[in-house]
């Protein structure tokens, strides 16, 4: 799943994968703006078929966030 994630983060801001860790976040990529922000947001949703809830969506501050999240979605299913 952390892989996914990197892809995704990679490919919605059009950087290399290798250059994405858990503790990259907005301030780290320029286009991460609130636009990209749920841009992302919506490519996760898609790629795992989940849901975020609003109060979720703003603690995605960082890759490994995104992680937790989806950590906890999964184990709630």
């Amino acid at each position: 799943m952390e892989n996914k994630v990197y892809d995704i983060v990679a490919k919605n801001f059009n950087m290399a994968t290798d250059s994405i860790n858990s503790k990259t976040g907005p301030s780290d990529i320029p286009l991460w703006d609130s636009l990209g922000h749920m841009t992302l947001i919506s490519s996760i949703e898609q790629s795992f078929n989940i849901e975020f809830e609003f109060e979720e969506m703003f603690e995605v501050v960082s890759v490994q966030s995104i992680i937790d999240i989806l950590n906890r979605k999964i184990e709630q299913k």
